[in-house]
C-alpha cells in the first residue's frame, strides 16, 4: 500500500525514500528533504540514489547500520555530491557516500555548517572526496566511526580551506588506488584521532594538523606521511610514521612529536628546514636520521640497528680526542687538555686522561670535567686526585668517570689536568680523551 506523506507517523523517520514508489514517502532523496523541516530524520531503503543534494540543517539522513559496509559494498549508496551551506548541523548515518565525478560531500559558504558523518563508508572511486571551504571558523566536518577507500590515483580524501576542522575519530580509510595526491589543508585543521589513515597529507599557509593515537599506514606505498609546512601549533601524540622507502615527514615550520614512532628506511626519516621538538620519539625502521634544520628535545633511536642518534636527540655523543704526547702539561698549573661544545640539554661527561712522565716524577696528578677554562672542580665530584701513579719509566691514566651537566644554553666543557711535580727536569705531555652523551 502506497504510503501518505501526511499520515506517514509511525515510524522513527517521518520520511521514507525508496527507489520502489510503494515502499516509502518519496522515490528520490532531494525530494524527501524538499518536505522536511528541521528536526526531522529520513530513513533511506537500500539502493544506489544517483544524486547531487542539496542539504538542510537539521534534516538527518540515516539507513540501517547493517546497509552499510567495510569494503564499499553498502546497499544505501548515494553517489553524487551533498552540500551544506547554510548554518546548522546535518548528520548522515550508515550511507555509502560515493565520488560521481565530483566531491561527495561540499560544505561551502560562509556560514557555521556541520556535517556528521556516522558509521558511513567513503568511497572515493573517481575524485578527491570532501572539499571543504567554509569560511567561518563554527564549521566542521566530524567523520566518526567510518570506513573509506581511495579507489585511483590523483586523489585523495579531502581538500581543506575551511577555517573550521575536519575531525576525524575511530576512522579507517585505505588507499586500494595507491594514490600518491595528497590531502591538502591550507586552513583550519585536521585532527585524526584513533584512526588508520591511508593517505598522505599536506599543510600550507594557516592550515593545521593534530593527530592523536593514530596509525599513518604508507609502508607498502612508499609514501611520506606528512609534509607540514603550514600553521607552526601542528603535533602528533602516540602516532605511528610509516613511510616505507620514502621519508615520513618533512617539516617546513615546526611540528612536536609526543611518545611517537617513525618508520623508514630512507636516508633522512625526517627531514626539512623548519624545526622538530621531540619528546619519546622512537625510530623503529632502519633510519634513524633527521636533518631537520632545528631540532629540540630527544628520542630513542636505532632500536633495530644501532645507527647514532642525530643532533639533538637522546644518544647523541660528543667526543674530542688529542694524542699522547699533544699537551705540555707545566708544574702545578691548571692546563686546558682540550673541550667540547655542547647544546643545551643535560649530559653524561667523561674523561680520560693520559700522562708521558717524560723522566718526571710526581707528588700528584689531578683531572677535572669543568665548564670553566683551566679550573679545576670539586674533588670526588668532577674532579678526580690521582695521587702518584707516574715514575720517569712509565706512562699512566686518570679517569674521570661520568659527570652530569645540564646546560641551559651552548657551552664548552673543558678537560683540565694540574700536575705537581717532585723530582726531574724533563717535559711531561698529556693528551686524552673528553666524551659526552646526551642523556634528556
Amino acid at each position: 500500500m502506497t504510503q501518505i506523506i501526511s499520515t506517514n507517523t509511525f515510524t522513527t523517520a517521518k520520511w521514507i525514500v525508496s527507489a520502489t514508489a510503494s515502499d516509502g514517502t518519496h522515490t528520490t532523496i532531494q525530494s524527501a528533504i524538499t518536505s522536511a523541516s528541521s528536526g526531522d530524520t529520513i530513513f533511506i531503503r537500500p539502493g544506489t540514489y544517483t544524486e547531487n543534494l542539496t542539504l538542510t540543517a537539521g534534516v538527518n539522513l540515516t539507513a540501517f547500520g547493517c546497509d552499510n559496509s567495510l569494503n564499499g559494498t553498502g546497499k544505501v549508496i548515494i553517489s553524487g555530491t551533498c552540500t551544506l551551506t547554510t548554518a546548522g548541523t546535518v548528520t548522515i548515518s550508515g550511507i555509502q557516500l560515493q565520488t560521481n565525478s565530483a566531491a561527495l560531500l561540499a560544505v561551502t559558504g560562509t556560514l557555521a555548517s556541520i556535517v556528521n558523518l556516522n558509521n558511513c563508508y567513503i568511497n572515493c572511486t573517481n575524485n578527491t572526496g570532501i572539499t571543504y571551504s567554509s569560511s567561518s571558523a563554527s564549521s566542521a566536518i566530524n567523520i566518526n566511526n567510518c570506513f573509506g577507500d581511495i579507489g585511483t590515483t590523483g586523489i585523495s580524501l579531502f581538500s581543506a580551506s575551511g577555517a573550521g576542522n575536519i575531525n576525524m575519530y575511530n576512522s579507517v580509510i585505505g588507499n586500494s588506488g595507491s594514490s600518491s595526491t595528497a590531502s591538502t589543508v591550507s586552513a583550519g585543521s585536521f585532527n585524526p584521532t584513533n584512526s588508520t589513515i591511508g593517505f598522505t597529507t599536506t599543510t600550507s599557509s594557516t592550515g593545521n594538523f593534530q593527530a592523536n593515537f593514530c596509525n599513518i599506514a604508507l609502508a607498502t606505498l612508499n609514501l611520506i606521511c606528512l609534509t607540514q609546512g603550514g600553521n607552526s601549533g601542528a603535533s602528533a601524540n602516540n602516532t605511528l610514521f610509516a613511510s616505507g622507502t620514502a621519508s615520513a615527514i618533512t617539516i617546513s615550520t615546526q611540528l612536536q612529536l609526543r611518545n611517537c614512532q617513525v618508520f623508514s628506511s630512507n636516508t633522512n626519516a625526517v627531514t626539512g628546514a623548519g624545526t622538530l621538538v621531540s619528546a619519546g620519539t622512537l625510530f623503529t625502521g632502519s633510519s634513524s636520521k633527521s636533518n631537520v634544520t632545528t631540532q629540540t628535545g630527544g628520542c630513542a633511536s636505532g632500536l633495530t640497528q644501532g645507527t647514532a642518534p642525530s643532533a639533538g636527540f637522546v644518544g647523541e655523543q660528543i667526543k674530542s680526542v688529542v694524542g699522547a704526547t699533544s699537551v705540555t702539561l707545566t708544574n702545578n698549573t691548571n692546563i686546558n687538555v682540550t673541550s667540547i661544545s655542547l647544546t643545551a640539554g643535560i649530559w653524561d661527561v667523561t674523561g680520560l686522561l693520559s700522562i708521558n712522565a717524560g723522566g718526571n716524577t710526581f707528588n700528584r696528578v689531578q683531572a677535572s670535567i669543568s665548564t670553566t677554562s683551566a679550573t679545576l672542580g670539586t674533588a670526588g665530584d668532577n674532579l678526580i686526585d690521582g695521587g702518584i701513579p707516574l715514575n720517569g719509566i712509565r706512562d699512566g691514566f686518570v679517569c674521570v668517570p661520568s659527570y652530569r651537566i645540564t646546560l641551559s644554553s651552548t657551552t664548552t666543557v673543558y678537560f683540565v689536568a694540574l700536575v705537581s711535580l717532585s723530582a726531574g727536569g724533563g717535559t711531561t705531555l698529556g693528551g686524552g680523551r673528553l666524551s659526552a652523551t646526551r642523556v634528556g
